[in-house]
């Protein structure tokens, strides 16, 4: 990881969208990949080492590894956003429904009144 970490520096840590740089993309990868566990992760992010650019690559994957130590809050924030869409939603149908139901409800007593010459 280490290594990784240094290549990455090297490459002057590059981004590959607004959203994600490559060595989170990278890291992403070994980890969905079963080919490094997560208490790796938090022992590279502890170890003390020299190799040069560790603050910057850490500050890069920091959405990535708040995940690795609960992806439960990610999960639960995207679900809140998606439940309060679906109550808007749910809402603004009603407001229209009612609209509706409204225009078509027969209107009583409305004398028409002839405009006076």
């Amino acid at each position: 990881m280490c290594e990784a970490q240094k290549i990455a520096n090297d490459m002057g840590l590059p981004r590959l969208s607004p959203a994600s740089a490559l060595i989170e993309v990278f890291f992403d990868g070994l980890y969905q990949a079963e080919i490094i566990e997560e208490d790796y992760f938090s022992m590279w992010t502890e170890h003390d080492d020299d190799t040069p650019g560790k603050i910057n690559a850490m500050f890069q994957m920091g959405h990535f590894l708040d995940w690795l130590r609960d992806p439960n809050s990610m999960e639960s924030d995207a679900e809140e956003g998606e439940e309060e869409e679906e109550e808007e939603a749910e809402k603004d149908e009603e407001e229209e429904s009612d609209e509706d139901i409204e225009a078509n409800v027969p209107q009583r007593n409305q004398v028409k009144v002839r405009p006076a010459f």
